[in-house]
């Protein structure tokens, strides 16, 4: 029979008592997300253009959660002083994403996550040991703890849930379907949730063996990944001293996936180290590790090089700014890593507590003016205008307009054109986005004959010409390739022409899936669908392509007309893919 032990650092509370504490805080959090959920319905507080609400979820999701995690832990005063202070940082951290006016996805409004959770862990080893700045070990240990209790408790929710659902089918099955009316509920949905992963976040906190067993199981299974990946990304780096990096540049994400390699090394690399600790891994784990610590190096140089040169020639927009970020992390542990190679493993461990309060920093940057990616692309978007980088018909008017308060002040900024530094033509059309903005124009400026620039970004495979009414559409409220929107990006295409309908036809090669767009009888363009062609295969079809080595032909299975309603025939998978190795024989 297992006894639950008082840990060194923690409160003496009993299991029980501890789990109402923490289940009031559930209660709480519940009230407060309902309140919030029935003021976006009602738009008591503020309407769906409203950053408020963006803003006000984080803090009712998140702190709820830190406060309830360090319950047992801290002590009363450092858990009302320290988690005080995080709560307040959080609110204002909203209040100034609220005060951007900039519609925050998600991914935006929960930037702070990283930053939080390392204060959180920093303050329970510290409290575990009686000091500030705790050990590596302790900082490693409780990091660790919190993650799997994370995922043990989303775990534990997704069953809770499935359970809930098949009770309530079951009852559909007898003609009731209150019960699925009520799962659907807020009222209802939402404490189920929050309770439920406050109850998991406790059992997982009081069993900390559980936990302690699971990360040493899971540690030990991807310390074992670590040869593997090293070989990989050893083998891809030598491919490209042969290849060079022009095919890295052609795909548009190269530095999204080098990151995310660097990311997996680091992460095996933690696998193998551990805490530094637990004893020495075997040599071939040693070995993987100091080869993948120098592997970082390359991967994050190549990236930041990418992003250096994408940021020269086209400046900063939001997607950047971050990538900047993630990439001057990365080079910190690059750099860490390397030198441990050089110097002692232990290396390692201070390198991570420097990452860890670069991330605590870059995370605050981001979400306060200081670095505020809205901020910093429209003001190097303005500069490029201002220094005539860019032509009034290549600026992206749009892109400010969606940049909340910064965007309005460059659009306000470019119509005042105070030092007479703007284009006249860009001061007319700044003046009529900021109409579209304040709600008193219904359509978006229009689009005139300039946007005959799309040929500078736009290479035409093969022979023909773009038709002039392809060039000349307002495709800003559509679906389109980037480049027709962006002047920074690039893209191909090829002309083809459907025989059958004795119609022009425009493919864009330069994605996953081709998209293609067809002329209709009244002239005007739409898009018409894509072309799944595996990407192994791409190079070779554009190739045909560009050549004329290609006919319009019946499709496999003819669209049925029912009732009046067109119902399209996908054919069976596998059916309808192109096959490289049949193509060459042709």
């Amino acid at each position: 029979m297992t006894t639950d032990t008082i840990l060194p650092g923690t409160t003496a509370l009993s299991p029980s008592r501890l789990l109402w504490q923490r289940l009031g805080v559930g209660v709480v959090q519940s009230v407060l997300l309902y309140a919030l959920h029935r003021a976006k319905v009602d738009t008591v507080w503020f309407d769906d253009r409203s950053g408020l609400y963006m803003a006000l979820l984080p803090i009712m999701c998140l702190v709820p959660l830190q406060w309830v995690s360090a319950l047992g832990t801290l002590s009363w005063r450092q858990w009302l002083s320290g988690l005080s202070l995080c709560s307040i940082a959080v609110a204002g951290l909203g209040a100034f994403a609220a005060w951007r006016q900039l519609e925050a996805s998600p991914v935006e409004a929960f930037g702070i996550v990283p930053a939080l959770f390392i204060v959180q862990a920093m303050m329970l080893a510290g409290s575990r040991e009686g000091r500030v700045f705790a050990s590596y070990p302790g900082y490693f240990g409780i990091a660790w703890k919190l993650v799997m209790q994370l995922v043990l408790s989303l775990a534990f929710l997704v069953v809770l849930w499935s359970i809930l659902l098949s009770g309530g089918m079951l009852f559909r099955l007898l003609h009731i379907s209150r019960i699925m009316d009520w799962l659907r509920m807020p009222g209802f949905y939402i404490p189920v949730c929050c309770l439920g992963l406050v109850v998991a976040l406790h059992v997982t906190d009081v069993r900390e063996g559980l936990t302690h067993g699971i990360r040493q199981l899971v540690l030990t299974l991807l310390s074992w990944l670590l040869p593997v990946a090293g070989g990989i990304v050893s083998a891809f780096l030598v491919t490209t001293l042969f290849t060079g990096l022009q095919p890295l540049w052609e795909t548009g994400y190269a530095s999204p996936m080098l990151l995310g390699t660097a990311a997996l090394l680091v992460l095996m690399i933690n696998a193998v180290y551990q805490d530094g600790e637990s004893g020495k891994p075997p040599a071939v784990l040693q070995w993987g590790m100091r080869g993948a610590s120098l592997l970082l190096l390359p991967l994050v140089a190549v990236a930041a090089y990418s992003q250096g040169v994408r940021v020269g020639e086209y400046g900063w927009t939001p997607d950047r700014v971050l990538a900047a970020a993630a990439t001057l992390l990365a080079g910190c542990y690059a750099l860490g890593y390397s030198w441990a190679v050089f110097d002692t493993p232990r290396r390692l461990a201070n390198t991570n507590v420097v990452a860890a309060y670069l991330t605590v920093a870059l995370s605050l940057g981001l979400l306060t003016p200081l670095a505020d990616p809205a901020r910093i692309s429209v003001n190097s978007q303005l500069a490029r205008l201002e220094n005539h980088a860019v032509t009034r018909d290549e600026f992206d008017f749009d892109f400010l307009l969606r940049s909340g308060r910064y965007g309005q002040q460059g659009l306000e900024r470019i119509a005042r054109n105070a030092g007479k530094v703007f284009p006249e033509k860009a001061v007319h059309e700044a003046q009529s986005w900021l109409e579209v903005g304040r709600g008193k124009r219904r359509t978006w400026p229009e689009a005139t004959p300039s946007r005959a620039d799309i040929r500078k970004v736009l290479t035409l495979l093969g022979q023909g010409e773009l038709p002039p009414r392809f060039i000349e559409k307002d495709w800003r409220l559509e679906q389109v390739p980037p480049c027709i929107k962006d002047a920074s990006e690039r893209c191909e295409a090829v002309l083809l022409a459907d025989a059958g309908q004795a119609r022009q036809l425009v493919l864009f090669t330069e994605s996953m899936s081709p998209t293609l767009y067809g002329e209709q009888a009244d002239g005007n363009w739409r898009f018409d669908g894509y072309l799944f062609i595996p990407s192994a295969c791409r190079e070779q079809v554009k190739q045909a392509l560009a050549a004329r080595h290609f006919q319009s032909i019946e499709p496999l299975h003819r669209d049925l007309a029912v009732d009046g309603q067109r119902i399209t025939m996908d054919p069976p998978p596998g059916r309808a893919q192109f096959s490289c190795k049949e193509s060459r024989k042709n």
